[in-house]
């Protein structure tokens, strides 16, 4: 899969997007946060995204 198949569709509009970890499902794969916001409104979505990522950082933990 190409690492562009989720935010090309986003490059073109000129929408801001971000994506974070968000943790493991229950068998292990590792689960993405994309956050998309307005055109011209980067810093909400990088702000949403950095306050998500403090929020679950301490509950996070490898599967392994």
């Amino acid at each position: 899969m190409d690492i562009t198949t989720y935010t090309a569709m986003f490059n073109q509009t000129g929408q801001p997007a971000a994506v974070i970890r968000g943790g493991f499902a229950e068998n292990g794969l590792p689960v993405g946060i994309q956050f998309i916001g307005r055109r011209h409104e980067d810093f909400r979505v990088l702000n949403a995204a950095a306050l998500c990522e403090g929020a679950l950082a301490a509950s996070i933990a490898s599967p392994i």
